[in-house]
C-alpha cells in the first residue's frame, strides 16, 4: 500500500534549499617574476620571496619580522617554530 502511494521511497531532504558557497580559489602566481625574485641580485628580496614561496609565510608576519626570528635554523613566528629549507638558509645568509 505504502509503494502504491509511492510514500517509501519520499527523499525528506528534497525540498530543502541550502545555499551553495562559492569557494575563492587563490589567484595564480606569475612563475616568471617568482623565479627572479628568487633569483635576485638584491638579498633582501631574494630572502623574502623565499620565505614566502617556501613556508607561505603571510605578509603581515614578513613585516612584523626581526633578525631574532630566525635561530639555529628555525623560523620562530606566532608561536610557532617552523625549520627552513635549505634553499631559504642559503638566502637569508647572504
Amino acid at each position: 500500500m505504502l509503494k502504491a502511494r509511492q510514500l517509501t521511497f519520499v527523499n525528506p531532504t528534497a525540498r530543502i534549499s541550502v545555499p551553495t558557497p562559492h569557494p575563492r580559489a587563490p589567484p595564480s602566481v606569475d612563475l616568471s617574476a617568482l623565479r627572479a625574485a628568487l633569483d635576485s641580485e638584491d638579498p633582501t628580496r631574494a630572502a623574502l620571496a623565499a620565505l614566502l614561496a617556501f613556508h607561505a609565510i603571510r605578509i603581515w608576519q614578513l613585516c612584523a619580522l626581526h633578525l631574532t626570528d630566525l635561530r639555529d635554523g628555525r623560523l620562530h613566528v606566532d608561536g610557532r617554530v617552523i625549520p627552513l629549507a635549505a634553499p631559504v638558509r642559503l638566502r637569508l645568509a647572504a
